[in-house]
């Protein structure tokens, strides 16, 4: 049986900083099984949206999604890179269940194949925030965090995001 190191790395630039981990899978069987489930790389030109995914696990599978593919940006926005197909579909999923706007899909500014699904404002914020964390046990400690710094409401840090419903904001 391989085994496999997943490895760090630490990029500092002027005025970026990002801590991000890789896995290098260099087994051509293990490659091919992957690629079979959608694993494949530079994965975010050409990923689709599952159509299989039951309505009650959307949730998990677009906060999973934003760990790897979203930010924030500026003082209020959240957005999430990806093929204009699967942001449309995404989006699609986001607004029944959440209630949300459609809204336009920003080019990248370098990857024509690559768009931004963006949506901005606190109140913004804390809907999709709270439908994202709502009872998760699993997810990126750093996004919660930031989301956590820019929402900047007594009453809303006080309470657990994880503990809160979309319909509490």
């Amino acid at each position: 049986a391989a085994s496999y190191e997943v490895k760090e790395a630490h990029v500092v630039k002027p005025g970026y900083e990002r801590h991000s981990a890789y896995l290098d899978v260099l087994s051509r069987p293990l490659c091919a099984d992957l690629a079979r489930h959608g694993v494949v790389p530079r994965k975010s030109k050409t990923l689709q949206w599952p159509s299989t995914i039951p309505s009650g696990l959307v949730r998990h599978y677009v906060r999973g999604y934003f760990d790897g593919n979203g930010s924030y940006s500026g003082s209020d926005q959240w957005r999430v890179a990806g093929s204009r197909k699967f942001l449309a579909e995404a989006q699609a999923a986001m607004a029944s269940q959440l209630g949300l706007s459609l809204t336009k899909l920003c080019d990248h500014h370098s990857t024509p194949e690559v768009a931004y699904m963006v949506y901005s404002g606190k109140r913004q914020l804390r809907k999709i925030g709270s439908w994202l964390y709502f009872e998760a046990t699993i997810y990126l400690p750093r996004k919660l965090e930031k989301l956590i710094a820019i929402v900047q409401n007594t009453e809303f840090l006080t309470a657990d995001f994880r503990s809160c419903s979309v319909s509490d904001f």
